[in-house]
């Protein structure tokens, strides 16, 4: 398993893409056509994308330089114009005294584009980068693998895949106390990004329908939500299933496939070359955010592995 911090992609600014420059923030630019940006008016806060389960209060931060004043639009889908102004009689969304507005109770209605405008009279008018605000659903679970084999004393690697939308980042939460060591590889150094929104989730496996005991020392999950057993014992054999909940509402949740674990006991002692029993997969994300890789490999002695990254070897000390 391998964790990529920090990822640096070279984007490539245009201004023929304006509305996707602006959503990004690379540039504070008029889509429109019927706005100025003058230098008198000017924001120090943006929002920024955010997401948040049903229920959930959030905050979408902006602030302009006095005596400008500020306000915000709303778009369900498409970028947001004057004609999306919110009311100051809107009765989910309050717009605090700095500027900043607050989302009292999501919903899937509150969701979609949202951005901070600041007018100054006889001067001109900015508008902010658009902040996407998310309504957290649970993700898709994508089936793998049906069956793994492993050897007794050997390691074995259940992947419990997940996929949900490339713009938002996923924290698994590990149903043990002390997570399992992370390898990581940051991107380049003094590089700053903006970070995408954190979907929260709480990954659990279930062992021929009960809970499975995470221990610390040989049971453990990976940050991808994949469980890990190492060394295979016997009795680790049977059908388990990984059960994924929205952290802060652990009702919602849902069951991927079975996945059939079989322990051979004939094959502990015999010399056996390595094979992989998990490999990484293809995954989207964007510039900024942290990714999983999952990869596992059986062989009697113990394979030795190392991740490469273009054809060069990553160091991971």
């Amino acid at each position: 398993m391998i964790v990529f911090r920090e990822i640096a992609l070279r984007v490539i600014r245009s201004l023929r893409a304006c509305a996707l420059c602006q959503q990004f923030s690379f540039f504070k630019i008029n889509v429109s056509g019927d706005e100025q940006t003058e230098s008198g008016v000017r924001l120090t806060v943006e929002p920024t994308d955010a997401v948040a389960a049903a229920g959930e209060r959030l905050l979408l931060a902006c602030a302009a330089v006095a005596p400008a004043r500020v306000s915000w639009r709303h778009s369900a889908s498409a970028p947001p114009t004057r004609d999306h102004t919110l009311s100051n009689s809107d009765s989910y969304r309050k717009q605090l005294s700095n500027g900043s507005l607050v989302i009292e109770s999501m919903s899937a209605t509150l969701a979609g584009q949202y951005q901070c405008v600041a007018t100054l009279d006889g001067v001109g008018t900015i508008v902010s980068r658009i902040a996407t605000v998310f309504l957290a659903e649970l993700p898709e679970i994508v089936e793998t693998v049906r069956a793994v084999s492993g050897a007794l004393g050997a390691a074995a690697l259940l992947p419990c895949a997940l996929r949900a939308s490339p713009r938002l980042a996923m924290r698994v939460t590990p149903a043990s106390r002390t997570a399992p060591p992370e390898r990581r590889v940051y991107g380049a150094a003094g590089k700053t990004h903006i970070q995408p929104p954190v979907l929260k989730l709480n990954v659990t496996w279930l062992k021929n329908g009960s809970p499975v005991r995470m221990e610390t020392a040989r049971v453990s999950l990976t940050p991808s939500g994949a469980l890990e057993l190492d060394p295979l014992r016997t009795h680790d054999a049977a059908l388990y299933r990984c059960v994924v909940a929205l952290a802060n509402t652990p009702t919602q949740h849902v069951t991927g496939p079975e996945i059939d674990l079989r322990v051979n006991t004939d094959l502990a002692n015999v010399e056996s070359a390595p094979r992989f029993i998990v490999v990484p997969q293809p995954v989207t994300v964007i510039e900024g955010a942290s990714v999983t890789f999952d990869c596992a490999a059986v062989g009697n002695p113990k394979p030795e592995m190392i991740w490469l990254n273009n054809g060069v070897a990553i160091d991971l000390k």
